[in-house]
């Protein structure tokens, strides 16, 4: 993607993103989130592996857990919407979040801005 197409992309969010490091589960998965909103993350560092190929599918769901965050007890479910495998990197929107999710996303967005 050039420079000015992620521009674009960037503009286009609705929610901004704050860039984090977290490791987190991709269905039983290591990753590392790297940026997070309101609406959606990136992570990276993935090996995920399905049908002989790395990484998930654009439009697949999957549960995503953050490791070592006691705060959250349920997984997070997500639909996967963007898939670099040159990067190693995914996007992904939110299916649907319960109360106590929103609440846990919106304080680590705010706390890492």
């Amino acid at each position: 993607m050039t420079l000015a197409a992620e521009a674009t992309v960037k503009d286009r969010r609705k929610a901004p993103r704050s860039s984090v490091m977290i490791p987190a589960l991709l269905d039983q998965f290591p990753v590392t989130v790297t940026d997070i909103s309101l609406a959606g993350l990136g992570a990276g560092q993935f090996e995920m592996m399905i049908d002989g190929e790395l990484g998930p599918a654009r439009g697949q769901h999957a549960s995503l857990r953050f490791i070592d965050q006691d705060d959250l007890e349920d997984c997070i479910e997500i639909e996967i919407v963007r898939v670099s495998r040159q990067r190693g990197s995914i996007g992904a929107r939110y299916v649907s979040l319960t109360a106590e999710q929103e609440r846990y996303l919106k304080t680590l967005v705010e706390t890492t801005a």
